[in-house]
């Protein structure tokens, strides 16, 4: 299904073409979801503006399927389905969502700092906040910029996937902190559909900034692949596990986060 992305405010008119020409042909009960999301999302975005923090484009499909995964996190005994709860259910579901995500923000924020900062917050697992944050697709500050400055000192570009990111025209064409260099990088992430595999994807190139701002001297005269950093860092991790646990990109999802980190650094 074609997406469609609001940059600007839009009349009820355009929003209502969008939802029942793009999506509800395809599903019924996901235009109704959309509809909803749209306006509890408005709502949280007017009161607490701080839940999206990170969070670039809001994209309906990805922020209902995010949804759907914190139930099965949190309400493991209640088998209905999203679309079968009242609105009152979901409100409560997103914001408590976004309400728990938001923490992976803060370097340092764990722990006892963190209880103090969000006391209501549920107790998640690495991994749990890896799916719901990878279907959110919420980047660290500066994240974007970040992006650029990888690319400037890489001649051949950053290989997404399939795609390639190339330096130029790229860094002639845009600003590191202008708006429409972010749009280009997150657009890269449409190919990704699990939604850790979109987490660990932002891991590496937070991490890859780091080394690069850390080590100046350091120049990259072929394509950085993210997938050929990926599948090393996982076959290091491999190298270094007992017989009997998990093993390949599932058993790698499965670390905490400074563990899976020390592996990609």
């Amino acid at each position: 299904v074609a997406s469609q992305i609001f940059k600007a405010p839009m009349t009820p008119k355009e929003l209502n073409d969008a939802i029942f020409n793009k999506v509800f042909p395809h599903s019924v009960v996901g235009a109704v979801l959309q509809q909803e999301m749209i306006l509890y999302s408005g709502k949280i975005i007017a009161t607490n503006p701080e839940l999206f923090v990170g969070i670039l484009v809001l994209r309906m499909g990805w922020l209902i399927r995010a949804v759907g995964l914190y139930k099965s996190f949190v309400q493991m005994e209640n088998s209905k389905s999203l679309d079968n709860l009242p609105p009152s259910k979901v409100w409560d579901l997103l914001h408590n969502m976004l309400r728990d995500t938001v923490e992976e923000q803060s370097e340092g924020e764990e722990g006892e700092e963190r209880e103090r900062l969000l006391p209501n917050t549920r107790q998640l697992s690495d991994h749990q906040i890896k799916q719901l944050n990878g279907c959110l697709l919420r980047v660290p500050d500066n994240f974007y910029p970040s992006v650029w400055q990888i690319l400037s000192r890489c001649p051949g570009g950053i290989r997404f996937g399939h795609e390639v990111l190339t330096q130029l025209p790229t860094i002639r064409m845009h600003e590191p902190f202008e708006l429409s260099f972010y749009h280009l990088v997150e657009s890269f992430f449409a190919q990704y559909q699990d939604s850790c595999y979109r987490h660990l994807v932002i891991r590496v190139l937070t991490i890859l900034a780091i080394v690069i701002k850390r080590n100046p001297e350091i120049q990259y005269r072929q394509e950085i692949c993210i997938e050929g950093l990926i599948a090393e860092s996982v076959s290091l991790f491999e190298r270094n596990i007992s017989a009997g646990e998990d093993r390949g990109i599932q058993g790698f999802h499965r670390l905490s986060c400074r563990t899976s980190d020390s592996y990609i650094g």
